[in-house]
């Protein structure tokens, strides 16, 4: 069971950064059997203890079954995570001057700097130079996703109100 957990551990940390959206998402691919198993397996850090197997959310089977859709389901995560990321970047100046923001050099976007750091880390000096120099299997890639991943953890540090958003 320890080394089944591990592997659990190791498929839900891909979806960690937005586990409170992806569970909220309607589309997510999951039961709420599923999303209480994996909530309780977080709260008790994926550690099994002995005595624990009386619980449904610690059988073998039900766990494999939930890594199972996890992984099945990581490619819509992975657009999921992606549109959004593209929608807060389009609306950082306002949802009126999308336009604007799609052509203002990186350096003048109203984000913090460590946030233009992250996107500055992208092949472009805009917002849609980066839109045109990457397809969606690159942004999906696990560099330019795991960019995405730290845009996103850092833009929660700084926006801790705004967390829901996106």
């Amino acid at each position: 069971m320890n080394k089944l957990l591990l592997k659990f551990e190791e498929v839900f940390s891909l979806y960690a950064p937005f586990w409170e959206q992806w569970a909220n998402y309607s589309f997510n691919g999951l039961n709420s059997q599923d999303i209480y198993l994996i909530n309780a397996h977080r709260l008790h850090e994926f550690k099994f203890e002995a005595g624990d197997n009386l619980m449904f959310y610690n059988k073998a089977e039900t766990v494999e079954l939930v890594v199972s859709k996890l992984k099945s389901t990581y490619a819509n995560y992975q657009e999921w995570v992606l549109i959004k990321f593209q929608f807060l970047l389009l609306f950082t100046s306002g949802k009126e001057n999308v336009l604007k923001t799609l052509e203002t050099p990186i350096e003048y976007l109203p984000l913090d700097n460590s946030l233009k750091e992250i996107i500055r880390s992208f092949k472009g000096d805009t917002l849609s130079e980066i839109f045109k120099n990457y397809s969606d299997i690159d942004f999906k890639s696990d560099k330019i996703f795991g960019l995405i991943l730290k845009f996103k953890l850092r833009y929660n540090i700084l926006n801790p109100v705004d967390y829901g958003r996106w």
